[in-house]
Protein backbone atom coordinates (compact mmCIF):
# COMPACT_ATOMS: atom_id res chain seq x y z
CA UNK A 1 0.00 0.00 0.00
CA UNK A 2 1.62 3.81 -0.89
CA UNK A 3 -0.39 6.40 -0.20
CA UNK A 4 0.02 9.62 -2.68
CA UNK A 5 0.78 6.95 -5.07
CA UNK A 6 -0.03 8.88 -8.45
CA UNK A 7 2.66 11.10 -8.64
CA UNK A 8 6.21 12.23 -7.17
CA UNK A 9 7.67 9.32 -4.75
CA UNK A 10 4.62 7.15 -4.21
CA UNK A 11 4.54 6.66 -8.28
CA UNK A 12 8.26 6.33 -8.32
CA UNK A 13 8.13 3.32 -5.59
CA UNK A 14 5.18 2.17 -7.27
CA UNK A 15 6.86 1.49 -10.74
CA UNK A 16 10.00 -0.08 -8.95
CA UNK A 17 7.73 -2.22 -6.79
CA UNK A 18 5.44 -3.29 -10.02
CA UNK A 19 8.80 -4.05 -11.89
CA UNK A 20 9.95 -6.39 -9.39
CA UNK A 21 6.72 -8.40 -9.44
CA UNK A 22 5.12 -6.74 -6.01
CA UNK A 23 1.04 -6.38 -6.17
CA UNK A 24 0.56 -2.91 -5.04
CA UNK A 25 -2.19 -0.94 -4.05
CA UNK A 26 -2.22 3.04 -4.42
CA UNK A 27 -4.13 5.74 -3.48
CA UNK A 28 -4.77 9.54 -4.00
CA UNK A 29 -7.54 12.14 -4.72
CA UNK A 30 -7.05 12.74 -8.43
CA UNK A 31 -9.03 9.90 -9.60
CA UNK A 32 -8.08 10.92 -13.42
CA UNK A 33 -4.17 10.74 -12.36
CA UNK A 34 -4.74 7.50 -10.74
CA UNK A 35 -6.05 5.77 -14.03
CA UNK A 36 -2.73 6.64 -15.50
CA UNK A 37 -0.54 4.77 -13.81
CA UNK A 38 -0.76 1.18 -14.96
CA UNK A 39 -0.35 -1.93 -13.40
CA UNK A 40 -1.57 -1.30 -9.84
CA UNK A 41 -5.15 -1.11 -7.89
CA UNK A 42 -6.46 1.96 -6.87
CA UNK A 43 -8.15 3.75 -4.74
CA UNK A 44 -9.33 7.86 -4.45
CA UNK A 45 -9.30 8.72 -1.13
CA UNK A 46 -8.71 12.15 0.50
CA UNK A 47 -6.12 11.07 3.71
CA UNK A 48 -7.08 14.24 5.61
CA UNK A 49 -10.32 12.95 6.93
CA UNK A 50 -11.48 10.18 9.07
CA UNK A 51 -13.97 9.08 6.59
CA UNK A 52 -11.11 8.84 3.63
CA UNK A 53 -8.83 6.34 5.89
CA UNK A 54 -11.64 4.21 6.92
CA UNK A 55 -12.64 4.16 3.11
CA UNK A 56 -9.00 3.49 1.98
CA UNK A 57 -8.55 0.46 4.59
CA UNK A 58 -11.87 -1.04 4.17
CA UNK A 59 -10.63 -1.35 0.25
CA UNK A 60 -7.18 -2.59 1.13
CA UNK A 61 -6.04 -6.02 0.43
CA UNK A 62 -6.68 -8.51 3.30
CA UNK A 63 -2.37 -9.00 3.81
CA UNK A 64 -0.62 -6.13 4.16
CA UNK A 65 3.51 -6.51 3.78
CA UNK A 66 4.48 -2.65 2.90
CA UNK A 67 2.96 0.36 3.61
CA UNK A 68 4.35 3.47 2.45
CA UNK A 69 3.21 6.31 4.10
CA UNK A 70 4.04 8.75 1.73
CA UNK A 71 0.98 11.41 1.11
CA UNK A 72 2.08 14.83 2.39
CA UNK A 73 1.16 18.41 1.55
CA UNK A 74 2.83 21.33 2.43
CA UNK A 75 1.48 24.77 2.67
CA UNK A 76 3.26 28.58 3.69
CA UNK A 77 1.56 29.76 5.94
CA UNK A 78 2.59 33.65 7.58
CA UNK A 79 0.24 33.76 10.97
CA UNK A 80 0.93 37.06 11.76
CA UNK A 81 -1.55 38.30 8.38
CA UNK A 82 -3.65 35.28 7.29
CA UNK A 83 -7.60 34.92 8.87
CA UNK A 84 -8.15 32.91 11.69
CA UNK A 85 -10.65 30.63 9.16
CA UNK A 86 -8.38 30.26 6.51
CA UNK A 87 -5.66 28.88 8.94
CA UNK A 88 -7.95 26.48 10.82
CA UNK A 89 -8.60 25.32 6.86
CA UNK A 90 -4.83 24.59 6.29
CA UNK A 91 -4.26 22.85 9.48
CA UNK A 92 -7.12 20.29 9.15
CA UNK A 93 -5.63 19.45 5.53
CA UNK A 94 -1.89 19.52 6.62
CA UNK A 95 -1.62 18.26 9.83
CA UNK A 96 -4.91 15.58 8.26
CA UNK A 97 -2.66 14.01 5.52
CA UNK A 98 0.68 14.60 7.31
CA UNK A 99 0.22 12.98 10.61
CA UNK A 100 -3.37 12.33 11.16
CA UNK A 101 -3.56 10.03 7.73
CA UNK A 102 -0.74 7.78 8.83
CA UNK A 103 -1.39 7.39 12.19
CA UNK A 104 -5.44 6.57 11.32
CA UNK A 105 -4.64 4.36 8.46
CA UNK A 106 -1.78 2.42 10.87
CA UNK A 107 -4.35 1.68 13.40
CA UNK A 108 -7.40 0.64 11.13
CA UNK A 109 -4.65 -1.62 8.77
CA UNK A 110 -3.43 -3.34 11.84
CA UNK A 111 -5.22 -6.47 11.60
CA UNK A 112 -4.35 -6.46 7.72
CA UNK A 113 -0.41 -6.34 8.88
CA UNK A 114 0.84 -9.78 8.08
CA UNK A 115 3.63 -10.83 11.16
CA UNK A 116 6.48 -9.57 9.31
CA UNK A 117 5.22 -6.53 8.04
CA UNK A 118 7.45 -2.94 7.06
CA UNK A 119 5.62 0.43 7.44
CA UNK A 120 7.58 3.03 6.10
CA UNK A 121 6.71 6.74 7.45
CA UNK A 122 8.54 9.32 5.14
CA UNK A 123 9.26 12.41 7.30
CA UNK A 124 11.67 15.69 6.38
CA UNK A 125 14.54 17.27 8.36
CA UNK A 126 12.32 19.96 8.49
CA UNK A 127 10.84 18.00 11.43
CA UNK A 128 13.69 18.38 13.54
CA UNK A 129 14.63 21.76 11.87
CA UNK A 130 11.59 23.71 11.25
CA UNK A 131 11.58 26.67 8.91
CA UNK A 132 9.71 30.32 9.43
CA UNK A 133 7.31 29.79 6.03
CA UNK A 134 5.88 26.29 6.78
CA UNK A 135 4.70 25.68 10.59
CA UNK A 136 2.18 23.38 9.88
CA UNK A 137 4.49 21.22 7.79
CA UNK A 138 6.99 20.77 10.01
CA UNK A 139 5.21 20.05 12.94
CA UNK A 140 3.37 17.32 11.48
CA UNK A 141 6.89 16.21 10.38
CA UNK A 142 7.96 15.93 14.19
CA UNK A 143 4.85 14.19 15.01
CA UNK A 144 5.47 11.16 12.58
CA UNK A 145 8.82 11.01 13.19
CA UNK A 146 8.03 10.78 17.13
CA UNK A 147 5.42 8.56 16.06
CA UNK A 148 7.42 6.50 14.06
CA UNK A 149 9.51 5.85 17.40
CA UNK A 150 7.01 4.83 19.48
CA UNK A 151 5.24 2.22 17.14
CA UNK A 152 8.36 0.64 16.45
CA UNK A 153 8.34 -0.10 20.33
CA UNK A 154 5.03 -1.18 20.05
CA UNK A 155 4.81 -3.54 16.82
CA UNK A 156 7.36 -6.01 16.76
CA UNK A 157 8.75 -7.69 15.39
CA UNK A 158 6.73 -5.56 12.62
CA UNK A 159 9.21 -2.96 11.65
CA UNK A 160 8.78 0.85 10.73
CA UNK A 161 11.19 2.73 9.16
CA UNK A 162 11.25 6.28 9.32
CA UNK A 163 12.40 7.80 6.35
CA UNK A 164 13.86 11.67 6.34
CA UNK A 165 14.32 13.00 3.29
CA UNK A 166 16.29 16.17 1.87
CA UNK A 167 14.14 18.42 -0.91
CA UNK A 168 12.72 16.26 -3.57
CA UNK A 169 12.23 17.57 -7.08
CA UNK A 170 7.80 17.05 -6.85
CA UNK A 171 5.04 18.82 -7.54
CA UNK A 172 4.79 20.11 -4.06
CA UNK A 173 8.49 21.36 -4.28
CA UNK A 174 7.95 23.73 -7.71
CA UNK A 175 9.97 26.45 -7.21
CA UNK A 176 11.38 26.12 -3.70
CA UNK A 177 15.01 25.69 -2.88
CA UNK A 178 17.95 24.27 -4.87
CA UNK A 179 20.04 20.49 -5.21
CA UNK A 180 17.29 18.50 -5.17
CA UNK A 181 16.95 14.78 -5.77
CA UNK A 182 14.71 13.14 -7.64
CA UNK A 183 11.67 11.34 -6.76
CA UNK A 184 13.28 7.55 -8.89
CA UNK A 185 16.39 8.72 -6.07
CA UNK A 186 14.56 9.33 -2.86
CA UNK A 187 12.35 6.00 -4.14
CA UNK A 188 15.72 3.70 -4.36
CA UNK A 189 16.93 5.81 -1.28
CA UNK A 190 13.74 4.35 0.38
CA UNK A 191 13.48 0.84 -0.67
CA UNK A 192 17.32 0.09 0.00
CA UNK A 193 16.86 1.27 3.48
CA UNK A 194 13.77 -1.05 4.16
CA UNK A 195 16.29 -3.07 6.81
CA UNK A 196 17.03 -0.18 8.73
CA UNK A 197 14.95 1.83 11.71
CA UNK A 198 15.72 5.33 10.63
CA UNK A 199 17.19 6.37 6.93
CA UNK A 200 18.56 9.66 6.59
CA UNK A 201 19.05 10.56 2.61
CA UNK A 202 21.17 12.88 1.07
CA UNK A 203 21.58 16.63 3.11
CA UNK A 204 19.41 15.53 5.80
CA UNK A 205 22.31 13.39 6.67
CA UNK A 206 24.93 16.94 6.86
CA UNK A 207 21.88 18.59 8.40
CA UNK A 208 20.92 16.14 11.63
CA UNK A 209 24.62 16.15 11.87
CA UNK A 210 25.00 19.98 12.12
CA UNK A 211 21.81 20.15 14.92
CA UNK A 212 23.75 17.86 16.65
CA UNK A 213 26.73 19.71 17.12
CA UNK A 214 25.44 23.46 17.36
CA UNK A 215 21.99 23.25 17.02
CA UNK A 216 21.75 26.97 17.08
CA UNK A 217 23.59 27.26 13.72
CA UNK A 218 21.08 24.43 11.91
CA UNK A 219 18.32 26.61 13.12
CA UNK A 220 19.63 29.93 11.59
CA UNK A 221 20.79 28.13 8.34
CA UNK A 222 17.11 26.85 8.28
CA UNK A 223 14.82 29.12 9.19
CA UNK A 224 14.50 31.16 6.07
CA UNK A 225 14.62 28.13 3.66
Amino acid sequence: MITGGSAGIGLALAKRLVADGVEVTICGRDRGRLAEVEGVRTVVADLSTEAGARALAAETPDRVDLLFNNAAIQLLNNWTTQQSDDLLADIATEVGVNLLGPMRLTALLLPKLSPDAVIVNVTSGLGLVPKRSAPGYCASKAGLSAFSTAMRYQLAPRRVVEVMLPLVDTAMTAGRGAGKITADAAANAILSGLGRDVVRVGAVRKLVTLHRLAPRLAAKVMRDQ
